[in-house]
């Protein structure tokens, strides 16, 4: 198994936001918690009650 190295230059700004205005700041917060909700909602399982 051959293992990539990383970039010399990271991809991504680690918790920052890159948005600089705070009207576009609220819009990535609630972007990234809708999508961080939905991937919540698919690990979780359906459960019916069974009477």
């Amino acid at each position: 198994m051959r293992v990539r190295p990383a970039p010399a230059v990271p991809d991504d700004h680690g918790d920052a936001l890159r948005s600089h205005t705070e009207g576009a700041q609220a819009i990535a917060i609630a972007v990234a918690v809708a999508a961080l909700n939905r991937m919540l909602d698919f690990g979780r399982p359906k459960s019916v009650r069974v009477v």
